[in-house]
């Protein structure tokens, strides 16, 4: 009851970030352009890529043992500690390459830089001790108050007259945000800085992050590989349009997300206690849950993914639309494997999703430099979604080694059955019916969503699960 407690808030949440994340770019995009948007995501993939090292896999280690040991506050303060060490030598890292930075980026953004390798790690593992206390439910609130920061310091800044620098102050600020608030909201708060790091405490992160050092960077390596490598071959609003694309199809994993951010605290509380049949009996509706909303999204997206783009952000990001098209497959197979990546890791098995990571990872990088010399925004899609089919098989062969559970096979069909009766309703009114505005194009997307929903409530199955999980969440109080 909890678990689906704190999944519904964390899906809220999310929503909300989707929403405001998808209305910030659409107002970005219109305002700077693709080039300049071009120059926001390499900023954005190298910051991401540089401050790697200053977690050194932390974060997820410090919400392990925060959750599962009897003294969080040691854990936390330990990795807090050794993770300013490094944001310190990695600073240092920067200025030494100053002049490399600026010439990657095409600006002067040095400072900006230097400021988001400070406020993005020490963030990220202030979020995960909040996570590690079980109070996932409670930490939605502070994606979503990071998210408005960046949204509206930096539409607040663009309206002043700021170029690309606007969304990158924005960006930092939601770092800020998202650091103070989640050190505010920590039971453990204040006090934890009455212990000091021990040898013991240090060794035992560092044994965890160690193992799931590659596991933890892997959907970070497949989201920015390949902009990173467009930065070489390609011009930066050839990476604008591609990226939009790529923020396009993020939306539909919102529940995936939610799913994941959940379960890991709880999965492992279980995995402590050896509790092995409630992870097997919560795995099935973790699959179906994952696809149930891209799958409809997918075949959407070869009807309507081009208006999308035209409508939304601009004409110039349409050249993208069987970039987005490619992306939204990459999304259901990305279903399974974020479930499967988080089940490894949360039951003590870091190292089998590291096995699979660096295979991918490896795969990613080779395909991305052929398939993007040969083939150009399109291949870097390509190539990036079949080395996270190659990660799926492997985290699917190493988990049903460790655990016994079905794919809900049925339950799949008729999603894809249920989006395929969506799609040849659709097809007509897209065919027939002109659409040349917004407002036209969300109708048909209603409509759309409308014609799915009742398609897929056809399952008793599926229309069980909802109806039951609607009841176990309506207070007692009501009855």
């Amino acid at each position: 009851m909890e678990l689906k407690i704190s999944t519904i808030k964390v899906f809220v949440a999310k929503n909300g970030m989707t929403i405001l994340s998808f209305a910030g770019l659409a107002f970005f995009a219109q305002k700077l352009g693709a080039s300049q948007m071009g120059v926001f995501f390499l900023f954005q993939a190298l910051l991401g890529v540089v401050s790697l090292p200053t977690s050194l896999g932390f974060s997820r280690s410090v919400e392990k043992h925060v959750s599962s040991s009897n003294n969080p506050e040691l854990y936390f303060v330990s990795g807090l500690a050794v993770q300013f060490t490094m944001v310190v030598v990695m600073i240092l890292i920067a200025f030494v390459f100053s002049d490399r930075i600026t010439d990657y980026l095409g600006r002067d953004l040095i400072t900006y830089f230097i400021i988001g390798l400070v406020l993005k790690p020490l963030s990220g593992i202030t979020f995960s001790a909040l996570k590690g206390e079980l109070r996932v439910g409670e930490s939605a609130s502070v994606e979503l108050a990071k998210q408005f920061a960046w949204v509206s310091v930096g539409a607040g800044l663009l309206l002043l007259g700021f170029d690309v620098t606007g969304i990158i102050i924005g960006l930092l600020a939601g770092f800020g945000v998202k650091l103070f608030w989640s050190a505010y909201k920590l039971d453990m708060g204040w006090r934890s800085l009455r212990y000091r790091p021990t040898e013991r405490s240090v060794r035992s992160l560092l044994s965890f992050a160690g193992r799931d050092l590659v596991g933890q960077l892997g959907p970070f390596l497949y989201s920015w590989t390949d902009i990173l490598l467009l930065g070489f071959f390609l011009s930066s609003a050839q990476v604008g349009a591609y990226e939009i694309a790529w923020r396009v199809a993020g939306t539909t994993n919102q529940l995936t997300q939610a799913l994941t951010t959940t379960v890991f605290p709880q999965i492992s509380s279980w995995s402590e206690e050896n509790a092995v049949e409630k992870i097997e009996e919560l795995l099935p509706d973790l699959v179906l849950s994952s696809v149930i909303l891209v799958i409809p999204a997918f075949f959407g997206s070869i009807l309507l993914g081009e208006e999308v783009l035209t409508f939304v952000f601009g004409a110039e990001y349409a050249t993208a639309w069987l970039v987005l098209i490619v992306f939204m497959l990459r999304q259901i197979i990305s279903g399974f494997t974020s479930i499967f990546d988080v089940i490894l890791a949360s039951m003590d098995y870091p190292e089998l999703r590291s096995i699979a990571t660096v295979i991918g990872v490896l795969l990613n990088i080779v395909f991305n430099t052929v398939f993007i010399i040969l083939f150009g925004l399109i291949g870097a899609a390509v190539a990036t979604t079949l080395s996270v089919i190659f990660h799926t098989v492997l985290t699917l062969y190493f988990l049903s080694d460790k655990i016994q559970f079905k794919i809900p096979k049925f339950q799949m069909g008729w999603c894809i059955f249920s989006s395929l009766g969506m799609t040849l309703i659709l097809f007509p009114i897209v065919k027939y019916v002109n659409i040349r505005t917004l407002a036209s194009l969300s109708a048909v997307v209603l409509f759309g969503v409308i014609v799915y929903g009742i398609f897929i409530m056809g399952s008793p199955t599926i229309r069980n699960k909802v109806i039951n999980n609607s009841v176990e969440l309506i207070p007692n109080k009501l009855y």
